[in-house]
């Protein structure tokens, strides 16, 4: 490559200065939070070193900006001069690496970058470009977060889940309108769903599936008589529930749904389906698999407790949760029910929710917050099919 790329660089300026300032205020932020912890730990010399070691840093990455400008107007320099962000980038590691080892802070400065990429996903109307660099991103953190799953954690999770629903499915069940569930609202709102399709000319008549049924009495067999064709439940429990009427039932889950190609007009997912997808590969490959059995323009109806929503204590536990476990999702808790009994949930942040849904080819059509009965926050979302996703986006062997 010629040794002056100057003019290069110029015509990308401003995507080039948006990374570089991006991660020099990465920096800045990250020197700040770790100050923080450092003045409540140190006194006297030591805190005298650390603050010296702050303004070191300050001052070495304004110097990579100085440094810079050159690039951004587009002069010529020398070709080794021009890969700042990825120096910044090192630098900040180097920084985290040096406050974590040194100070004893284990805080992880990539969690505050994830934040900030989902909070764009649930703005109305973001800068589209942005969104696009935002999905990228994401879909890498998700892609080294599979990496670090050892091959058998889907299944592992997936048999613990069938272990504690054996043994608490009736109580769940009983308890289901005093703990995270309210069966009359998610009825009542499904029928108004029906409805306000079939005002607008869309009614549903095709194949409708409902995930992680259960017995079937709660919800599938009521969803069956409001609708004119066949509604398949699934759930990975044997036996399987009684048909009756044009309610069906088959062995399945979200990973391996037991339906054939395009043949599904809408999909259910009640009373927090999605929250027992705890690995990030469950999560990528059930929503692929969900995306396959979808007909193009097909909706995805479920209802969830949020991460935001403060369903309980969900946004504390989980930050405490991540804080003693550093290397899991943000959203992942351990959740302790009446009898004592624990199981592991992501309770999702509503960003991370949507973007999952759009690098699987859906998007948002429509969403409610709501209060349970027991007083839970609550969201029921309307994701449509917008495109078909190949597999290869979505790693179908990874379980």
């Amino acid at each position: 490559m010629n040794s002056s790329c100057g003019g290069e660089i110029g015509e990308k300026g401003g995507d080039y200065a948006k990374d570089m300032f991006d991660e020099a205020g990465n920096i800045v932020k990250l020197i700040s939070s770790y100050e923080n912890d450092v003045r409540e730990k140190l006194t006297g010399d030591d805190l005298t070193k650390a603050d010296l070691i702050a303004d070191f840093v300050r001052q070495t990455t304004q110097q990579y900006l100085l440094s810079a400008i050159p690039l951004i107007r587009g002069e010529n320099v020398p070709y080794k001069q021009i890969d700042i962000v990825n120096t910044l980038r090192s630098f900040r590691r180097q920084v985290h690496e040096m406050y974590s080892s040194y100070y004893g802070i284990n805080e992880n400065p990539d969690d505050r970058r994830y934040e900030q990429l989902l909070n764009l996903f649930r703005l109305d109307d973001p800068d589209i470009n942005i969104k696009t660099l935002a999905q990228s991103i994401l879909e890498r953190v998700w892609e080294r977060e599979e990496a670090r799953e050892k091959i058998d954690t889907a299944k592992s999770i997936l048999k613990e889940s069938d272990e504690f629903y054996e043994s608490y499915d009736k109580k769940l069940y009983d308890q289901v309108n005093e703990t995270t569930g309210d069966t009359q609202q998610q009825l009542s709102q499904f029928e108004a769903y029906l409805q306000r399709r079939a005002s607008e000319g869309l009614p549903v008549t095709g194949n409708v599936l409902d995930m992680g049924c259960g017995d079937g009495n709660r919800i599938t067999k009521e969803m069956a008589k409001m609708l004119p064709g066949q509604v398949t439940g699934i759930d990975r429990r044997l036996p399987l529930p009684t048909e009756e009427n044009t309610a069906h039932f088959a062995q399945g889950d979200f990973t391996k749904i037991p339906l054939p190609e395009n043949s599904v007009e809408l999909a259910t997912a009640h009373w927090s389906v999605l929250n027992d997808l705890v690995a990030r590969s469950l999560q990528k490959k059930s929503l692929g698999e969900l995306q396959r059995v979808m007909k193009l323009g097909g909706e995805f109806y479920f209802d969830i407790p949020y991460l935001e929503g403060g369903e309980g204590s969900w946004m504390e536990t989980a930050q405490g949760f991540k804080k003693d476990n550093p290397q899991a999702s943000l959203g992942d808790i351990i959740a302790v029910f009446p009898e004592g009994d624990k199981k592991k949930f992501h309770i999702y942040p509503e960003g991370e929710l949507r973007a999952l849904l759009e690098s699987a080819g859906f998007s948002i059509a429509y969403r409610n917050e709501w209060t349970t009965g027991g007083g839970r926050k609550r969201l029921t979302m309307i994701a449509r099919l917008d495109r078909k996703v190949t597999p290869s986006n979505l790693n179908p062997n990874l379980i």
